[in-house]
């Protein structure tokens, strides 16, 4: 339900609406009020409230719960009230125009910039609709960067990441499932945020994301992410690894390395679309089918056909930055930097693709002939064994 069914089931109209805050708050020059929220982005339902904001320096007095908020009824609507020092305004948007959105940086320092309510508050400013002084509200709001904040989120949703995965490996050393489990649905939530920031979300809502990825996946049809995943495929894996796993050692292993195998998908490819200065609206890009078998005849002495490569080991992590790809362990110093071949290449060392379908997917990327890049997995493979990146056979046997 968006704004205006709203109003029209309250059988009320902005303009009612604008003057029963004029008559509540009595409004002078040069401040700013406007309306927003989930009706803004056809979030809402009849139930909802609505959200207006006062950006003023004024004393309210008495008239504010915690010096903040005023809850009115209106004609059956609840309409909730924050007022909002301008000059705290100001600082929200000084700080934000600080941190460029393609700028590499420690994701820390963005995931400490703002607190939830100042995400939330800049948000929904971004959004608003003004009622009255529509020139000053303009002004206000074509400070809000959408591309600043939707890195922001990125970050923030990257920090959760990494601390979560950190926690769930300890978790998985003692062998604590049942806690790791929980913390899994934490790291899926956070994923989804990523996902949705690297493509231009600016909501930090958690209850709408599992709505506004339904939203992507309708609007990005044939969008590809690296390794030939769909989007469309991308946030169904998502949806349907929701509250999958069960509190046992199998289950949690395998949940983390789905997990971790779209994190490796997503989170370098949207770090690079930030630092590229990239579009955050998805396009239409070409796809390359990995059901697709290559002419094998040529492997099958070499046993490829139906060789299937290796799973990374659950505490490995991948990132971006400087122009190339890096791999890196938790609790380890040591990376290994990555081009665009061996991180393509990476991406299907989850313990389920075929060498020979990946010899396929590879030819789309080089001219090099099946015999050389069969040669280039296995001396790759060799390298992530050598360093313990790849999971051992007993790590597949339930204890």
């Amino acid at each position: 339900m968006d704004l205006d069914s709203y109003l029209r089931s309250h059988r009320l109209d902005s303009e009612r609406l604008a003057a029963f805050i004029r008559e509540k708050f009595n409004p002078v020059d040069g401040e700013v009020i406007y309306v927003t929220g989930s009706l803004l982005e056809g979030l809402g339902n009849r139930q909802s409230d609505l959200d207006v904001y006062l950006l003023t320096d004024r004393e309210m007095g008495d008239r504010l719960i915690n010096d903040s908020l005023a809850v009115f009824s209106l004609d059956g609507a609840t309409v909730d009230i924050e007022v909002v020092s301008r000059c705290k305004v100001d600082e929200m948007l000084a700080r934000l125009a600080s941190l460029p959105s393609d700028e590499p940086r420690d994701h820390r320092i963005s995931a400490t910039a703002f607190t939830p309510t100042e995400l939330k508050f800049l948000h929904n400013l971004r959004i608003g609709l003004p009622l009255g002084n529509e020139v000053d509200f303009q002004e206000v709001v074509s400070k809000v960067d959408a591309r600043r904040l939707s890195r922001v989120l990125f970050d923030h949703a990257l920090a959760w990441m990494d601390s979560l995965h950190v926690d769930i490996i300890g978790l998985l050393e003692v062998r604590d499932y049942s806690s790791a489990r929980f913390l899994l649905q934490h790291f899926l939530s956070y994923l989804a945020a990523a996902l949705l920031a690297a493509t231009g979300n600016t909501n930090p809502a958690e209850k709408w994301r599992i709505r506004k990825l339904m939203d992507l996946q309708l609007s990005t049809n044939g969008f590809c992410l690296p390794g030939g995943l769909e989007m469309a495929d991308a946030v169904a894996a998502l949806d349907g690894l929701y509250l999958r796993c069960e509190s046992d050692r199998r289950s949690v292993h395998d949940q983390l390395g789905r997990l971790l195998q779209l994190a490796y998908i997503i989170v370098p490819w949207g770090q690079r679309r930030f630092f590229a200065n990239e579009s955050l609206l998805p396009v239409v890009e070409i796809k390359t089918n990995r059901l697709m078998m290559p002419d094998v005849s040529e492997l099958d002495e070499r046993n490829l056909a139906h060789t299937v490569l290796g799973k990374l080991e659950l505490s490995c992590r991948i990132r971006y930055g400087d122009g190339k790809y890096v791999l890196s362990v938790i609790g380890e110093g040591g990376t290994i930097a990555l081009n665009e071949f061996a991180y393509e290449l990476l991406l299907y060392f989850d313990g389920v693709t075929f060498e020979s379908q990946v010899i396929h997917i590879l030819s789309t990327l080089t001219s090099a002939p099946p015999v050389d890049l069969a040669d280039a997995i296995r001396d790759f493979q060799l390298v992530l064994e050598s360093r313990g990146l790849i999971q051992s056979l007993e790590n597949e046997v339930v204890s």
